[in-house]
């Protein structure tokens, strides 16, 4: 189940010092680089999970991997798109009769992995790909940041709908 978290409360455990890309300081609130460090997996969790949400992209944990002499402590974690890889069917089956259904894989490239190294207290972001393939965001994930860009907190379901009509049809020109 996904952990729950408050999105406007930002995130002070992270200590980010190693960011020097200041174009997505100022379009995203939760930013992410090499050598960033946090101080639990369940922060690192939470943060991926905001991180993704506000990019409107889901992701999976592809790598879990504990440590040999203690299968309590996780050391090592990589968290890849969703959309990512290549659909592969997973069993033999007469094409004839074979119903025809279209994948959301997409190829999509990102991942990042986490590293709680023996000698350290902390974990380490070790691995950033921040390559994407497009992703259509869903209805929630616009929403969401449209809602975010908008200071009218007195915005209701009509005029929200007329909002995302205009979205809509300024993307189709």
């Amino acid at each position: 189940a996904p952990i729950g978290i408050e999105l406007i409360e930002p995130f002070t455990n992270n200590t980010n010092t190693s960011n020097t890309n200041t174009f997505n300081c100022f379009t995203y609130q939760y930013n992410l680089c090499i050598e960033d460090n946090f101080d639990d997996w369940e922060f690192v969790d939470r943060f991926i999970n905001a991180y993704c949400l506000e990019r409107g992209f889901g992701y999976q944990v592809y790598r879990n991997d504990k440590d040999p002499n203690d299968h309590t402590i996780t050391r090592h974690k990589s968290f890849r798109c969703s959309l990512g890889g290549n659909y592969e069917a997973r069993k033999g089956v007469n094409q004839n009769v074979h119903h025809l259904r279209n994948s959301n894989k997409t190829s999509c490239e990102w991942h990042c992995n986490f590293k709680l190294p023996k000698i350290e207290q902390q974990i380490r972001c070790t691995t950033l790909y921040l390559q994407h393939v497009f992703h259509k965001q869903d209805v929630y994930n616009v929403i969401y940041s449209l809602n975010k860009n908008t200071k009218d907190e007195g915005l209701d379901s009509g005029l929200l709908l007329n909002s995302l009509f205009e979205k809509m049809t300024e993307d189709l020109n």
